[in-house]
Parts: C-alpha cells; structure tokens; sequence
C-alpha cells in the first residue's frame, strides 16, 4: 500500500498527496445532498383542476387570495401540485367566510310590505 494518493487533474497534470492528508481531508468533506428526482413540473390551473377535482375559477380565487401558493407569470397562474397540496392539507379544518351580503333597509319583511301598501294607498 503506497504512502501517496495520485489524483488527475486532466490538463493541469496531477497531484500527489500524502495518504494521510487525503483521508484527512475525505473525512472533514461536507456530504452532497443526494441528487433530487427532475422538478416538478408547473401546472397551469386546469392541469390541476384535473389532479384534485376542484374547479380551476376556483383554484385561481384561491390563488388570488393567497389562500394556496402560485406564481403569475404575466397574466397566467402556475402551480406546483404538491406544495397546493401540502397547503390544502395544511389548511384542511379552515372554513372561509363568505362575504356578507347587503341586508335591506328593511329590517322586517312585514314591515316593508305594509309601508309599500301605506305609500300605494296615500297617493
């Protein structure tokens, strides 16, 4: 077993170093994260419709809210399945309120029937 490690370095030639130093080196190294799969692919808003069943005009509401994560790339919305995923998940137990809807004036529908007919019968 020899005391020197021989390394290449193509064109530049190469590198001897004392067996101690390399392993030296080997163990104080940071490991590599291991190679992820590809990206996921971005989904426009049907293409994700499609994956979880909820409506696209419905997904962009959401989107617009902030309600799940997108990115606009102009005027179009993009999506990554599994981070709306994550959220929906995330967010599973929470019911949004509805906008409140414009009462009339009238806080009592007998009230506006009998001051309807009052106004008839005046004239």
């Amino acid at each position: 077993m020899s005391d020197t490690v021989i390394i290449a370095l193509g064109p530049l030639g190469t590198l001897k170093l004392p067996r101690e130093i390399f392993e030296q080196y080997l163990r104080q190294a940071p490991e590599r994260p291991a190679a992820s799969a590809a990206p996921e692919r971005w989904l426009n808003s049907r293409e994700l419709s499609s994956l979880t069943g909820i409506g696209d005009t419905t997904l962009e509401q959401m989107a617009a809210r902030g309600q799940i994560p997108c990115i606009r790339i102009g005027r179009a919305l993009r999506f990554i399945a599994s981070e709306v995923e994550a959220e929906l998940r995330h967010d599973q137990g929470i019911v949004y309120p509805r906008r409140a809807r414009k009462r009339s004036q009238a806080t009592d529908s007998t009230d506006s029937i009998n001051g309807r007919y009052q106004n008839a019968t005046e004239r």
